[in-house]
């Protein structure tokens, strides 16, 4: 999963973003934008933890324009950079 955006995923089940939340919160509580913020997170932190890859090969891996765009959002959704992140563990 390295698309973020709930248009992505309402185009494939043929219904509207709208919709595609709404059920999603009807149903869990959460909306699918949520969900898909939840999901990400999830998979940036376990690429964090492999000290295999770089930061620009997770960025290209999780289909980030950029790096910088990257760093500005793991530090919007963990308070922290990737390489704090690293630091830290």
């Amino acid at each position: 999963m390295n698309k973020r955006e709930v248009q992505f995923y309402s185009d494939r089940l043929n219904i509207t973003p709208k919709y595609l939340n709404s059920i999603c919160k009807l149903n869990t509580r959460i909306t699918a934008s949520e969900w898909i913020q939840r999901y990400t997170k999830e998979r940036i932190l376990l690429y964090l933890q492999n000290k295999n890859l770089n930061i620009s090969e997770i960025a290209d891996e999780m289909n980030f324009s950029s790096r910088s765009f990257f760093t500005r959002y793991v530090k919007k959704i963990l308070g922290v950079t990737p390489r704090e992140y690293r630091e830290r563990l």
